[in-house]
């Protein structure tokens, strides 16, 4: 299968894992990581039921498991990104996989 191409990952960001609380009940998070060759869409995800329709999300980052450079072992949800100076948390780490083989194709955060 192909790769996201080179062209659509035109973005930076930099990516501090969510570690959990630290004693003083605050939240911890890991030294930025810079990840080159991304894609980051600002247009807002909404879910909708019979009653209401719900903003889930700010936007979607995605990174490619090959072309992308500077990834994680794997993304966490409430982890921070920054981006064109906005501080943006990952509600959603979606995993992608390449059909029948067992390895990211590319992965979908969906931030807020």
């Amino acid at each position: 299968m192909f790769q996201l191409p080179l062209d659509f990952l035109i973005h930076s960001i930099s990516y501090s894992q969510f570690n959990g609380k630290n004693l003083d009940g605050d939240d911890d998070y890991s030294l930025p990581i810079s990840i080159e060759r991304v894609r980051v869409d600002m247009t807002p995800v909404f879910s909708r039921d019979s009653n209401q329709s719900k903003l889930t999300a700010n936007g979607v980052i995605y990174i490619d498991g090959i072309n992308s450079s500077g990834l994680p072992e794997k993304f966490l949800e409430q982890s921070k990104i920054a981006f064109n100076g906005a501080d943006l948390i990952v509600t959603k780490a979606i995993p992608c996989y390449q059909p029948n083989v067992n390895s990211i194709h590319h992965w979908e955060l969906e931030v807020v």
